[in-house]
């Protein structure tokens, strides 16, 4: 009986899914800030799927993506958030901020699509986009199941500019060797070992996550960050680019829009205090 209900339930998404994606007019993007402590300064911005079905509500993510990776829907899915994450980036960008860049997370079936990296290249041609405006994002547990092809891909796609990122760094079982034969620009720890920082045995693991990156010359972000000792402990070992609800939970565009235009008018109104004590 569970198992009727569940493969019933699943049809449903299936078919609803489908819907949503003809239509469009369900399914919308939110944005969750990326900061650097050194600045202040908003430097980039996760784009996230959110579902919201006409008779069921917001449907969770963790409800409908694994099944659209499991149908095949995973592909135009994801190739419909790249596509509404770049022409929102390029509106920003025509906004005055020009350097903010938009992340986007693949999944590893999207990666290993045949026409993928030439999607990524049409997209941020009609979107006028440079490549490097472009992060995309595959988990730790995705290094797993890639192969040649997706070594391949991300080789093309670093050429051209667009930089690859390991979300929830720490939480796979793989080795890390892949650091060494992925072109990796960027690992995001995972938020379970952000938590409960300056917890003992989680110090250890994210101090030695930064050593590690430090001499590899990856970059780091700490996601997750819900409050000031975690942002200050982060911060003084060197960790300064972090995400999280300490800074501002995922928001719709237009609230994200007035989160960037404070952002720049209180990072000029320091700017000028300083330089005003400076004379």
């Amino acid at each position: 009986m569970i198992i009727e209900t569940v493969s019933v339930t699943q049809i449903n998404i299936i078919d609803d899914l489908e819907k949503a994606l003809l239509l469009g007019d369900q399914l919308a993007l939110f944005y969750q800030p990326q900061v650097d402590l050194t600045t202040n300064k908003i430097i980039g911005i996760e784009a996230l799927i959110r579902w919201f079905h006409p008779e069921k509500g917001l449907i969770p993510p963790l409800e409908f993506i694994p099944i659209a990776e499991e149908t095949g829907l995973i592909v135009p899915l994801g190739k419909w958030v790249l596509t509404k994450a770049c022409n929102q980036l390029s509106q920003w960008h025509e906004e005055g901020y020009q350097d903010l860049k938009v992340s986007v997370n693949i999944a590893t079936d999207h990666f290993r699509n045949i026409g993928f990296y030439d999607d990524i290249v049409t997209i941020l041609k009609e979107t006028s986009l440079e490549p490097q405006s472009l992060e995309l994002e595959i988990t730790e547990t995705g290094l797993l199941q890639s192969c040649e092809a997706i070594l391949e891909t991300f080789d093309k796609l670093t050429k051209l500019g667009v930089s690859i990122a390991i979300d929830d760094f720490g939480t796979g079982y793989s080795s890390l060797s892949y650091l060494r034969n992925y072109p990796i620009a960027k690992l995001k720890i995972d938020q379970t070992f952000i938590f409960e920082l300056p917890n003992k045995v989680d110090c250890a693991i994210v101090s030695a996550i930064m050593d590690m990156t430090t001499n590899l010359g990856i970059k780091v972000i700490a996601e997750g960050v819900e409050n000031a000792t975690a942002l200050n402990y982060l911060k003084n070992i060197g960790c300064n680019e972090i995400q999280g609800y300490y800074f501002s939970k995922p928001l719709p565009v237009n609230e994200i829009t007035t989160l960037l235009i404070k952002n720049r008018f209180e990072r000029h109104k320091i700017i000028n205090l300083l330089e005003k004590d400076n004379q």
